[in-house]
């Protein structure tokens, strides 16, 4: 009886130093994983990544995600990390019909800690139009548009038969804050495909736009451009640093 009662002393205090040690250090590092079949439930997966506080990594099943005329979208305040991982060009694949953007991704956070990682994906048929009025960089990235991202990383990807009315970048565009002393940090594309994307702009492939002032690591390789066009004379890739 004695032995059983010291047994249960020593548990419960093990136990009650387990509890004061989270209590005295916070567990870090929570994730999000959503895995996600159809339109609707990756529209829901970007929503909730939006605002919820945590890293999070959306792993988009194999099949066709159409945008039926409305871009997929997340924009967030926070400075977690988003990642969009298929199973594969040409396996995992979202189409913007013609009808609209596929996929645009916006940071509203001042300290531009936004990571961003699209891999494995397809991004096809997508369409920015000229909506006329004052030009807005949110008009660049007739496929994909990236906005004010502190690290950006797009690896495995083809992106075809995009098109951009208005602006640059026909199939990608990855825009930074211009009057800023922070911004995109760093920049990797590799691995990639861009195949009969165009724009009225430059860049009818891909174009990325950061301030000078920001010294940004950039590891474009490795990637493949074929039958790309543009109205100015950079019909591929268009790396510009803005004063």
């Amino acid at each position: 009886m004695v032995y059983v009662s010291l047994l249960k002393g020593k548990v419960f205090r093990l136990f009650l130093s387990f509890i004061v040690s989270l209590m005295l250090y916070p567990v870090v590092g929570y994730s999000a994983v959503f895995n996600v079949t159809n339109e609707d439930e990756l529209r829901q997966a970007l929503s909730i990544a939006e605002s919820n506080g945590e890293d999070d990594s959306i792993n988009v099943k194999a099949g066709l995600y159409r945008t039926f005329g409305e871009p997929f979208t997340f924009e967030t305040d926070e400075d977690f990390s988003l990642t969009i991982e298929g199973e594969g060009a040409g396996i995992s694949t979202l189409d913007g019909d013609g009808l609209s953007r596929v996929l645009a991704i916006e940071s509203n956070n001042e300290n531009f800690q936004l990571s961003v990682t699209i891999r494995g994906v397809t991004v096809q048929n997508g369409f920015s139009e000229d909506k006329g009025g004052p030009f807005t960089e949110d008009q660049n990235g007739g496929g994909l548009i990236i906005l004010k991202a502190g690290l950006v990383t797009i690896e495995d990807c083809d992106f075809t038969s995009n098109f951009n009315e208005r602006g640059d970048g026909g199939a990608l565009a990855i825009v930074g804050e211009v009057f800023s002393d922070k911004g995109l940090e760093s920049l990797t594309i590799i691995n990639n495909e861009f195949s009969n994307n165009s724009a009225d702009g430059s860049g009818g492939g891909a174009y990325v736009f950061a301030p000078s002032n920001v010294s940004t690591i950039v590891n474009i390789s490795n990637n493949r451009f074929i039958s790309n066009s543009s109205l100015k004379v950079i019909p591929s890739t268009c790396i510009h640093k803005c004063k």
